[in-house]
């Protein structure tokens, strides 16, 4: 004889079983991609207009913004406290600042790349008056 729990237990193994066999219905469905014309296309390729290099993020030796970044984007009044020795002790808030936007881009820059990139295209922005670096 059944207890009513083994009961229940059946019903949600029943339920947990039947959920499941939905998601992979669905899934298979998903991966076949949207249909349909493509109605706005700037014409803008990764590969042939993006920027010669990968995204990177934490994961990678590079450097984000340190005391000198902040001194050469903002100056030094707006965010040394200290210019002792030539040194720059950051004010706190900024060294906050610095840490929100280093632990934005811990995950990758794809974002500013993306931007700037799509702009650089659609000639909103010029590479020889944007860019040091002249990309």
């Amino acid at each position: 004889m059944r207890t009513k729990f083994q009961a229940r237990l059946q019903i949600v193994i029943m339920l947990v079983v039947l959920l499941l066999m939905s998601f992979a219905l669905n899934s298979s469905t998903a991966a076949q991609g949207p249909s349909g014309e493509i109605v706005a296309d700037l014409g803008f390729r990764p590969e042939a207009n993006g920027f010669p290099f990968e995204n990177y993020g934490s994961d990678k030796p590079y450097t984000n913004l340190t005391p000198d970044e902040m001194r050469r984007l903002f100056g030094d009044a707006q965010v040394c406290a200290s210019t002792e020795g030539g040194q720059c002790i950051l004010h706190p808030q900024v060294e906050q600042m610095m840490k929100q936007w280093n632990d934005g881009m811990a995950g990758g820059h794809c974002y500013g790349f993306s931007v700037a990139a799509l702009r650089l295209y659609t000639n909103e922005i010029r590479a020889d008056s944007t860019f040091v670096c002249g990309l």
